[in-house]
């Protein structure tokens, strides 16, 4: 399978994603890792949920096909690092039962796990600041708004390369995948919501970003 993006493309964004997982692998805290079980069984686990919901696709042209990310619930699950880490996982998975060229993988990436792990992070610790510490906030915000924002940058960003690297006109871009944003935002949004709403109904203590300690602390804080 060859890939129709231009080969400085192709060799920008390999080099720019290699340098995120280097940098990624030195922010995951790798003995802690060895010694949580749940944490191992998060990350394979995702990488396997990932691998499947990857392969649920569709969309009228190449390259400008949609499926869920789920990067969201993997970053709030495990933290941007390793969530980021199980998603490249996934996609070498996807790259090698065919989904993608393997010249690709840096572009998808960048693309579809870089950029929205950067935005569901960003949206956490945002909401973390700026929202009081409520478990609804943190579902509606963090898992459900953020994930519908983190579908939107991919949609937009993935929109602009198409177009800067003349694969497609905008025209072409604009009516069969921009104009879906709002439609694409939505099942995202409700995916990674209920994924998350669900294990935080069972086991909260399976979210690394929800401490517990704090949204179900009762002392007035004025006290």
């Amino acid at each position: 399978m060859n890939s129709s993006y231009p080969l400085s493309w192709l060799l920008f964004s390999g080099v720019a994603y290699s340098g995120c997982l280097v940098w990624m692998l030195f922010r995951v805290n790798w003995q802690v890792f060895k010694k949580e079980s749940i944490a191992q069984h998060l990350f394979y686990g995702s990488i396997f949920t990932l691998s499947c919901l990857w392969q649920i696709r569709g969309g009228i042209k190449p390259g400008l096909d949609v499926h869920f990310l789920g990067v969201t619930a993997a970053v709030l699950f495990m933290g941007w690092p390793l969530g980021i880490m199980a998603a490249t996982g996934a996609l070498l998975v996807s790259t090698f039962i065919g989904w993608l060229p393997w010249q690709e993988l840096g572009i998808q990436g960048l693309l579809q796990i870089i950029l929205p792990a950067l935005v569901s992070w960003l949206g956490y610790q945002l909401a973390e600041r700026t929202l009081p510490p409520n478990p609804f906030v943190y579902l509606m915000v963090c898992a459900f708004f953020v994930a519908g924002f983190a579908m939107a940058a991919v949609v937009l960003a993935k929109s602009a390369v198409l177009w800067l690297s003349d694969i497609y006109s905008w025209e072409v871009i604009y009516h069969n995948y921009v104009r879906y944003l709002l439609l694409l935002m939505f099942p995202e949004a409700f995916l990674n919501g209920a994924i998350i709403g669900t294990v935080f109904l069972v086991s909260p203590h399976w979210i690394a970003t929800f401490n517990e300690d704090v949204f179900f602390n009762d002392d007035d804080p004025s006290s």
